[in-house]
């Protein structure tokens, strides 16, 4: 699905990964949002600093591990990006104003029904918000379980 604002060159790409692999499909400006582990409420939610950086630490090693491989593709121009929010695209319409980029590309898990309104949808919402063109991608194993009817 390609939603475009306005016709442009594309010069910078934005590639938001949870690390599963509907988000490796694409790459170039590597974002991964650290998000809270639970619901924010209209409480003060404090999060002990040893959750925080041991959520750090880990996006971290994937975010190295992750621009490895793609040095190992042939991707030379690779800048990795760990942002923390408690909402995802926000953070990643966020990465697209600060760095003026032209295009998101992001896999999506493809939920729909249940799934879909329970987990909501990171790919959906940043459709909506970021200022420029968004590109989602599926795995393979996703089109196939909807062409069979499974999900």
């Amino acid at each position: 699905m390609l939603h475009s604002h306005h016709e442009s060159a594309i010069r910078k790409i934005i590639v938001p990964t949870d690390f599963s692999d509907p988000s490796e499909a694409a790459s170039i400006h590597l974002l991964h949002v650290i998000r809270l582990p639970f619901l924010h409420t209209t409480y003060d939610l404090n999060v002990p600093e040893a959750v925080w950086e041991d959520l750090r630490r880990e996006a971290h090693r994937r975010m190295d591990q992750t621009c490895r491989e793609l040095e190992g593709l042939g991707v030379t121009d690779i800048h990795p990006i760990v942002a923390e929010s408690l909402q995802p695209p926000e953070a990643i319409a966020e990465s697209v104003r600060k760095l003026g980029a032209d295009l998101v590309v992001m896999g999506t898990h493809g939920h729909t029904g249940f799934a879909h309104l329970a987990l909501g949808s990171v790919a959906e919402r940043t459709l909506r918000l970021a200022p420029c063109s968004v590109l989602t991608t599926c795995s393979r194993e996703d089109q196939g379980a909807q062409s069979r009817g499974s999900r």
